[in-house]
C-alpha cells in the first residue's frame, strides 16, 4: 500500500515498524507498507491515530506491465 498524508515522518515510520507494520519505503509525506490481513491494517490505523497523522490517500502499490517487463529484462530473464 502507498499512504500519503500530513505528518508522515521518521517518527511515524519508526512507530509503524515498532507496531509490526512492514515498511518498504518512506519518502517525504509518502510511506509504502505491506498489509493484507485486517490486523495489519488495524496496526497501521492505530499508529496513525496515535501520531495524529492525516492520511489523504491510500492506494495499492501495483506496478504496471511495463515495470514487470523492465524488471524481467534487467534480471536477465529469457523466455523460451
Amino acid at each position: 500500500m502507498i499512504a500519503t498524508g500530513v505528518g508522515i515522518n521518521e517518527g511515524f515510520v519508526a512507530a509503524l515498524k515498532t507496531a509490526g507494520v512492514e515498511v518498504a519505503d518512506h519518502q517525504g509525506e509518502e510511506v509504502h507498507f505491506l498489509a493484507s490481513l485486517p490486523a495489519e491494517y488495524m496496526a497501521f490505523w492505530k499508529v496513525v491515530a496515535e501520531h495524529e497523522v492525516e492520511i489523504r490517500s491510500m492506494k495499492k502499490d501495483v506496478g504496471s506491465l511495463e515495470d514487470a517487463v523492465l524488471n524481467a529484462m534487467e534480471a536477465g530473464y529469457v523466455a523460451r
